[in-house]
């Protein structure tokens, strides 16, 4: 089998719940020989391939197809911060923000397995080179920063109802409004709150954010403190919990 060739088998046959037998029977050839090609062991020929193109109800070209040449790397913005680390080597994310392009680098901690766009090799000022991967997801139409872990939620709706592609950037409250006022993102969640002012967010928005925005609640928090059982009536102030365990839940 020629490892130039992109093998798209083995992700639609996971994504439909199907084993190889069943995904041979539904081509029409045997399991062994459709084993093969998944593998990458061998290269099916036109009339097979076209079976299992058949079967999928998808073209040809969806199913197999001759990987991208190596393109020259990608100039863009970066989009980190000096406390994430270097930059070169990084796996990152590329999104257009207002006709600028933006590379996003991905928690080397939590993102380890999340989809890139590239690897940034060169940097200059502000500006990063990205090499590009040749199997890159599709380009987000949505990009939002912040730290509500609800967003999810939205976030898979939004592709299967809208067709629309989102990018979640990880971060605190703050810093998603330092990187929307910065133009690194379309959408930032916070929930600050101003003593001062006595108001939630809207204080912060008007110090950071240098242009006129729109502000949506999306969510409301709970926090509560659980305690064990034998604690729970000697408790009166948070001064009673010195010395306690007990664990903070948001919710």
């Amino acid at each position: 089998m020629s490892s130039s060739i992109r093998n798209e088998l083995l992700s639609l046959r996971r994504h439909r719940g199907w084993t190889q037998a069943q995904a041979a029977e539904a081509a029409g050839v045997s399991r062994q020989a459709y084993a093969a090609i998944e593998a990458g062991r061998s290269v099916p020929s036109t009339e097979v391939a076209l079976r299992l193109a058949r079967a999928w109800g998808c073209p040809v070209e969806a199913l197999f197809s001759l990987p991208h040449p190596p393109s020259d790397p990608v100039e863009a913005r970066w989009a980190g911060t000096e406390e994430e680390g270097p930059r070169i080597g990084r796996r990152i994310r590329l999104a257009r923000i207002a006709g600028s392009m933006v590379a996003h680098p991905l928690d080397p901690a939590g993102g380890a397995g999340a989809p890139a766009d590239g690897v940034v090799t060169g940097e200059e000022g502000a500006q990063v080179s990205v090499t590009l991967l040749p199997h890159r997801p599709a380009e987000p139409d949505l990009v939002v920063t912040g730290c509500d872990p609800a967003f999810q939620i939205v976030a898979e709706t939004l592709e299967r109802v809208r067709g629309i592609t989102p990018f979640l950037r990880p971060r605190s409250s703050r810093a998603a409004l330092e990187g929307l006022a910065r133009g690194e993102a379309h959408v930032a969640g916070s929930h600050l709150y101003d003593e001062e002012a006595g108001e939630a967010n809207a204080p912060w928005i008007r110090e950071i954010v240098p242009f006129p925005c729109t502000r949506i609640t999306f969510a409301w928090w709970e926090e509560a403190l659980l305690l064990r059982r034998e604690h729970a009536m000697a408790v009166r102030s948070v001064a009673d919990l010195a010395g306690s365990r007990f664990t903070l839940v948001n919710r």
